[in-house]
């Protein structure tokens, strides 16, 4: 399913509710469920085959993704973009700028398994590892015979500048990756670079 870039159509805004700190996510009819503009695509596929959740505390931002497959995820962690995976983009100011990183802007993988793990890319540069295992985020996965649901937990450590008292938009996206060649994305799939354009991203405004 092609889609329009953001920056020509329109800013897909969704809300981000308020979280207990050892809430977990309820995944059916969550209040935590992310909704707005879903695209999904691959050599067999155009469905989506996963949900995504989110919410955030004083300190942290929370993420929670349920992800259907045909067998147990697998992983590659030093080739992460070929096995099953989460990417997830954030610009923690939302201001989105056309083709430019700023320092508020963070581009994160996350990998299911039993030992489950988040690493941080380097910013603008596809496929670039700068911290294979960031342990300043927290991941939990549990595995399932068709799939996985993994929580991941952003702290202050991970993000330093999140600040939400002053700052209720912040930027996002997402590509799920399933080994093998299906995708599903947010707002911006691999096709229109979102790993150097936050200007495709959308938006989350944090709620109470």
């Amino acid at each position: 399913m092609a889609l329009i870039p953001a920056r020509y159509a329109f800013r897909p805004v969704a809300e981000c509710r308020r979280i207990g700190p050892m809430e977990p996510f309820e995944i059916v009819s969550s209040p935590y469920l992310l909704t707005g503009l879903i695209g999904a695509g691959g050599d067999e596929w155009d469905e989506p085959f996963a949900t995504a959740y989110a919410g955030w505390t004083d300190d942290e931002l929370r993420f929670g993704f349920q992800v259907n497959l045909r067998r147990p995820p697998k992983t590659f962690p030093s080739r992460w973009w070929e096995g099953d995976c989460v990417e997830l983009f954030l610009d923690l100011r939302g201001s989105l700028p056309r083709d430019r990183y700023t320092e508020h802007c963070v581009h994160f993988f996350l990998l299911p398994g039993a030992q489950a793990s988040a690493g941080r890319c380097e910013p603008a540069v596809e496929y670039q590892v700068a911290v294979q295992n960031d342990e300043t985020v927290r991941v939990h996965c549990d595995i399932f015979a068709r799939g996985y649901q993994l929580d991941a937990t952003f702290t202050r450590q991970a993000i330093p500048t999140f600040d939400p008292t002053a700052h209720k938009k912040i930027g996002f996206n997402y590509i799920i990756r399933e080994a093998g060649g299906r995708a599903q994305h947010w707002t911006a799939g691999q096709e229109l670079d979102p790993f150097r354009d936050p200007s495709v991203w959308g938006l989350l405004e944090l709620a109470d």
